[in-house]
Order: structure tokens, then C-alpha cells, then sequence
């Protein structure tokens, strides 16, 4: 058997699990957190994002560089397509709040 196959196997096999769904734009690191529910309210400036959660409500910070994919797994152009009320699951990182990475439509 090929050493690259049998070490390449091992990593795969070692490497974490998040305990959620892929994002469907961009990576996942050991700091990645999620949630998703409801959008409750989207701050007129698109500099913060409130969801409802089942642990209570969750605010996010919003910045140019938020990745945001449809419910088709498509991106959308920017946080400005979402809506109050669309399902979603925030991917965010935690410095001094929770920061957006990514936001995916869930319908």
C-alpha cells in the first residue's frame, strides 16, 4: 500500500468533526462557531444581525468581507439580500462578539 494513501488516511480519520453542517462558501476552523434560526432584526446600517436561537437571541456583527450563500448554495451579493424572518445559519467567529464568516439561506 502506498505510504501518501496510508498517511493521507490517518489525517482524514484524526482530523475534527465540527459538530454542524459544512458552510457552502468558505472553511472551517477549530474557532468556527454556528447557530441558525430566524433573522429577528437586521440593523439598517448592515453592521449587526440579530436570530432567534434556542439559547436566546444571538447578535452578529456584519462586515464587508461576510460571505452570504442562498438557499441554492449560490452567493448572494451581500447581507442586504436577506430578510426578517428567512431561516439561517450563521457561521461566526468569537472576538469581542460574535463576528459573521458566513451566512447561508435555509430557505
Amino acid at each position: 500500500m502506498n505510504t501518501f494513501l496510508v498517511v493521507a488516511t490517518a489525517v482524514a480519520l484524526l482530523a475534527p468533526t465540527p459538530p454542524f453542517p459544512a458552510p457552502k462558501l468558505t472553511g472551517v476552523t477549530p474557532e468556527t462557531k454556528c447557530d441558525w434560526g430566524p433573522i429577528t432584526e437586521i440593523k439598517p446600517d448592515l453592521t449587526m444581525l440579530v436570530m432567534k436561537t434556542d439559547a436566546g437571541p444571538l447578535e452578529v456583527k456584519l462586515t464587508p468581507t461576510v460571505r452570504v450563500a442562498g438557499a441554492d448554495g449560490k452567493p448572494l451579493a451581500s447581507p442586504a439580500a436577506l430578510r426578517s424572518g428567512q431561516s439561517i445559519r450563521v457561521y461566526y467567529l468569537v472576538n469581542a462578539g460574535a463576528k459573521a464568516q458566513e451566512i447561508d439561506v435555509l430557505q
